[in-house]
């Protein structure tokens, strides 16, 4: 009897036991799916963030190459139409303008993930790259690029304004070096080298009244002259003339006639007169660099214009 009642107990615990052992394994199992199921999902979310950062590193990549080229002034149709590839990832670029505010659109593409960029900024005046700029007219002065080609690209006449002239630092510079001249001015008051003897610190003249340059013998440096200029016979000048006054420039063609009045440039807020077959402002890109390096008050690179610059 009692042998009985322990077989009927053992077949009982073997039921119960087995029944745990199912729910075991099925335990497993489903720990097993979800354990899958999440390991497959955050590879898909590796794979999508792979492809986002690909495309994020593309569209940064597409903004600084579009700012380049526009600053560069080589931002044509060609950029605009035609995709980049940036490390797989496809880039366009587009802008619009309105006025001198222009906005740039940067779209990246990469497998299916997109990001876009919107950029904003001011169109300035690239200063160093020009010969002759003028808020009025020039009459019969020609601008001629560093190969004494001429180029009507290195001229800009009635300007809207031009770009922030530190004059202060002109006036420190021009007093320091003994070369504030308070009254009208001609070849024997300025010298005939744009740098000192370090051979980096440009000379720097500050007149208060008129410059003439009648002489023969060529005057270098930055010359600040608050009245008018007058360029006559076989002297030229090398540098910069910066005229802050609506004053008047008269170049008279004379002597040299192979070589031109100005090499280097000339700023004017006032009227430019020339006469003669080489009444030219030749640019000087060594000149203007070291002007605009120390005496721009905003830089030309793009990051100066920049107003709005959102990644969405």
């Amino acid at each position: 009897m009692k042998r009985q009642t322990r077989i009927r107990s053992l077949k009982g615990e073997e039921g119960f036991w087995s029944a745990i052992i199912l729910v075991f394994l099925i335990t497993l199992g489903l720990l097993g799916l979800g354990a899958y199921s999440i390991l497959r999902t955050e590879s898909i979310n590796l794979e999508n963030e792979t492809k986002f950062m690909q495309a994020d590193a593309a569209l940064t990549a597409g903004c600084y190459y579009s700012l380049n080229s526009l600053v560069k002034e080589v931002f044509n149709s060609t950029v605009e139409q035609t995709p980049l590839s940036v490390g797989g990832a496809s880039v366009t670029c587009d802008t619009t303008s309105d006025g001198n505010l222009m906005r740039l659109t940067v779209t990246s593409t990469y497998q299916g993930a997109e990001r876009q960029a919107f950029i904003e900024f001011q169109i300035g005046l690239r200063l160093r790259d020009k010969a002759i700029v003028t808020t009025d007219v020039d009459n019969g002065v020609s601008a001629r690029d560093s190969l004494n080609r001429n180029d009507p690209n290195r001229l800009v006449q009635k300007a809207d304004s031009i770009p922030g002239i530190k004059e202060d630092s002109l006036l420190a510079w021009a007093t320091r070096q003994g070369h504030y001249i308070d009254r009208d001015a001609g070849d024997a008051d300025v010298g005939n080298s744009f740098f000192q003897a370090d051979g980096k610190t440009p000379n720097i003249y500050w007149i208060t009244g008129n410059y003439t340059v009648s002489g023969s013998n060529d005057q270098a440096g930055i010359f600040v002259v608050l009245g008018d200029v007058t360029i006559n016979g076989a002297d030229r000048i090398k540098g910069i003339v910066y005229l802050p006054n609506p004053t008047s420039t008269i170049i008279h063609g004379g002597g040299k006639p192979t070589q031109n009045s100005i090499e280097g440039a000339l700023i004017s807020h006032g009227a430019i007169t020339g006469t003669g077959s080489h009444a030219n402002v030749k640019h000087r890109p060594l000149y203007m660099n070291v002007f605009c390096d120390n005496f721009q008050k905003y830089g030309d690179s793009i990051e100066d214009m920049m107003t709005l610059w959102i990644y969405t």
